[in-house]
C-alpha cells in the first residue's frame, strides 16, 4: 500500500542478541519511495515469542518501558545487558507494529529474533 511505512529485518545471524549484552538498533522507517515517514501519533509495539501462535511473550519493547521508541522516521531499539541477560538462548520470532489513537493498527516488522548464549560471560563490576 503506497504511503505506508515498511520495512523488513531479522535479529539473527550477525546481528543476534548476546545474552548478557547490551543490544542497540536503530532503523529508518522509509515510505515505497524511499522517503522518510513521518510517525507523529504513533506508537511502536514489538513482541518476541517462542512462535506465532504461542501466548507466551519472552520480550515485550514499547515507549512505556523505553524499548522501544520513535525519533522521527528511526525506530530505536535499546535492549540493556540487564533484560538480554535474562533471555535463554534459542530461535524466537518478532513482530513490530505502529498503533495509534484513533485504534489504528499498522504492522511493521516481523522475522527471527535469535539470542545467542555468552561464550565467556563477565562477572559484574
Amino acid at each position: 500500500m503506497s504511503g505506508w511505512p515498511w520495512g523488513r529485518f531479522a535479529i539473527a545471524g550477525d546481528d543476534a542478541v548476546i545474552r548478557g549484552g547490551d543490544y542497540y538498533a536503530r532503523f529508518l522507517i522509509e515510505d515505497d519511495n524511499g522517503d522518510p515517514v513521518d510517525l507523529t501519533g504513533a506508537a511502536p509495539v514489538m513482541q518476541v515469542r517462542t512462535a506465532p501462535d504461542r501466548p507466551a511473550v519472552l520480550l515485550d519493547a514499547n515507549p512505556t518501558n523505553g524499548r522501544l521508541t520513535l525519533s522521527g522516521s528511526e525506530l530505536i531499539l535499546d535492549l540493556p545487558a540487564s533484560l538480554t541477560a535474562t533471555l535463554p538462548p534459542g530461535k524466537y520470532q518478532y513482530e513490530i507494529e505502529l498503533r495509534y489513537s484513533g485504534g489504528r493498527v499498522a504492522p511493521l516488522l516481523q522475522g527471527p529474533f535469535e539470542v545467542l548464549a555468552d561464550i565467556a560471560p563477565f562477572p559484574t563490576p
